[in-house]
């Protein structure tokens, strides 16, 4: 049986997942069980039978998405468990020892909550179905290695740095001092890329009397039929920056002062509506100073697990 170190990132929105010998990959983080569910007809959703239950998991399921923090839920369990059978299938393997890396949220990563999502996850070579193909797996509970979403490796030679992780329906806020991230600053904010694009959509809808879905908030935003012109350029501008100054507000009122951090880092899926000139205005004195940078896209923390897992597993794959 080989062993298979992966990294799952399973957000609010969607699940990210890592792997040495695959591209990464996501899908919805949407789970619905029952007999007589219709799949949609796309290439990333999954029929899966696990525990004598049918499940649909990923894009397009037609089920309310359970915006809540709590991972330690069934729902939570089925989309992880889809993603490692994805993944052995892409790997063409059948039956596997998982060695796996996933997070919890900032306000939810305790001890006891550590404890039961291992207890939740754990797998004695189970079997599951993902689209007809069957796949075994097992997951002892120390193969299991749980960090909080918003982790970091680096920054060890900068006394403060401030870690934004810009999620979909949150962001999580971290302060690392020369490398260490500070437990009593793990904090989060409501303030996401829902409400982000809410923003933006705000001044689009100003200047445009036109109304604006968040599933329009592109970094290519087309209006009437045309691509973004300068008046909506300078809309998106605005929407980011009050944004940004209510989130600042924000941290600053958990107890993270601006005046005292030297670095600021982005990552999460709402960088990619952030550019440099955003930055200057949001942070100016930080931008002065080159003290700003964007770590990465909405893989980054799936990305910083796997590196974490091959470190704390070791990076042979067959046993």
């Amino acid at each position: 049986m080989q062993n298979v170190i992966m990294s799952i990132d399973a957000g609010k929105n969607s699940v990210k997942v890592i792997c040495e010998g695959i591209k990464a990959f996501k899908f919805e983080n949407l789970v619905l069980k029952g007999e007589r569910t219709k799949k949609p007809s796309n290439s990333n959703s999954f029929e899966v039978y696990f525990a004598d239950e049918r499940y649909i998991v990923g894009d397009k399921v037609r089920t309310l998405k359970d915006y809540s923090s709590n991972k330690i839920i069934e729902s939570n369990k089925i989309a992880i468990y889809t993603a490692i059978a994805k993944v052995l299938d892409m790997l063409k393997i059948d039956n596997a020892n998982i060695r796996l890396v996933t997070g919890l949220p900032n306000e939810h990563y305790t001890s006891k909550n550590e404890e039961d999502l291992k207890a939740l996850l754990i797998a004695n070579e189970i079997s599951i179905k993902i689209n007809d193909i069957e796949k075994k797996f097992t997951i002892d509970k120390d193969n299991i290695f749980i960090l909080p979403e918003n982790y970091s490796v680096d920054y060890e030679s900068i006394p403060r740095t401030l870690l934004l992780d810009l999620g979909y329906r949150n962001t999580n806020i971290n302060l690392i001092e020369n490398g260490d991230m500070m437990q009593e600053y793990m904090k989060h904010s409501e303030k996401g890329i829902v409400t982000l694009k809410n923003k933006i959509a705000e001044e689009l809808e100003a200047i445009y009397n036109e109304h604006f879905e968040i599933e329009d908030i592109t970094d290519n935003i087309i209006v009437n039929g045309l691509p973004h012109d300068a008046d909506s350029k300078e809309a998106i501008k605005k929407g980011i920056i009050k944004h940004f100054e209510e989130l600042i507000n924000e941290i600053e009122s958990k107890g993270i002062k601006m005046r005292t951090v030297n670095h600021i880092a982005l990552r999460g899926g709402g960088t990619k509506l952030i550019k440099m000139e955003h930055i200057r205005e949001i942070f100016p004195k930080h931008s002065e100073k080159d003290s700003v940078t964007i770590e990465g896209d909405e893989y980054k923390n799936a990305d910083i697990f796997q590196a974490v897992g091959v470190q704390y597993f070791g990076d042979d794959i067959d046993e």
